[in-house]
């Protein structure tokens, strides 16, 4: 089997499966096939470096939700809320974070070159 190292993992993927040999088995979909920013196919890192509307959108969120979480905070030590729900608030807030950051830094999905 015919073998390329695959981004910035030590992973190898398998080059000479399908017809063409211009096919690989995608056991390992999580990780990157590059280690740069951008939105071609080789980039491993998806993003649009050319929306400064999205991005400033994007660290709105992040700002607006981390100000709110620290508020949360901040009225649960002057006792103006119960410690317990300041805490569900603000793991709340984590998740979403976390999956806004998945979302925007992951590929939407197309169809890969090849496969036209």
């Amino acid at each position: 089997h015919a073998q390329k190292k695959y981004g910035c993992s030590s992973h190898r993927m398998i080059m000479d499966e399908g017809v063409d040999k211009n096919y690989y088995r995608d056991d390992f979909n999580d990780e990157p096939k590059g280690c740069s920013l951008g939105t071609n196919e080789e980039d491993g890192i998806w993003m649009n470096m050319s929306d400064q509307a999205g991005t400033i959108m994007c660290l709105m969120v992040w700002f607006l939700l981390g100000y709110s979480c620290l508020t949360i905070v901040w009225l649960a030590e002057t006792g103006g809320l119960p410690v317990s729900l300041s805490m569900i608030y603000c793991i709340l807030c984590s998740l979403a974070l976390s999956c806004h950051a998945k979302t925007t830094l992951t590929d939407p999905g197309s169809v890969p070159k090849s496969a036209v």
